[in-house]
């Protein structure tokens, strides 16, 4: 498993993507289905394509485009994450777009923001 060859706790995964320990151990066990939004943001915290976190022949994916952006802002969003090299500055861009998109569905839903305290 990639998170335990490089030593990463299910703690530090979960702070690289924005859930609890509680919520990798789900998606590590198979007891909680995961998005394709979050097992990107998985992959770029493990640094790491999706085909390698999937264990998939030859890195699988990396030959198929899995999405194709739907508006003009979803194909600058995607055309300038890939001009992104650095790995550390990739898994923040993840990172934020992840915490965002939570807090607009909760937001939605009618829910109160989650805050996180030191």
């Amino acid at each position: 498993m990639r998170r335990r060859a490089l030593r990463l706790s299910q703690r530090r995964l979960g702070e690289r993507v924005g859930v609890t320990f509680q919520q990798i151990q789900k998606y590590e066990s198979g007891s909680q289905r995961l998005s394709v939004v979050r097992l990107l943001a998985i992959a770029g915290a493990l640094d790491c394509s999706v085909g390698e976190l999937l264990d998939l022949p030859g890195g699988g994916l990396e030959a198929v485009s899995v999405y194709e952006p739907a508006t003009e802002e979803e194909r600058v969003l995607c055309e300038a994450f890939t001009q992104i090299s650095d790995p550390r500055l990739r898994r923040t861009v993840l990172a934020l777009v992840a915490q965002l998109a939570a807090l607009e569905v909760r937001s939605a839903s009618g829910m109160p923001p989650t805050s996180k305290r030191p």
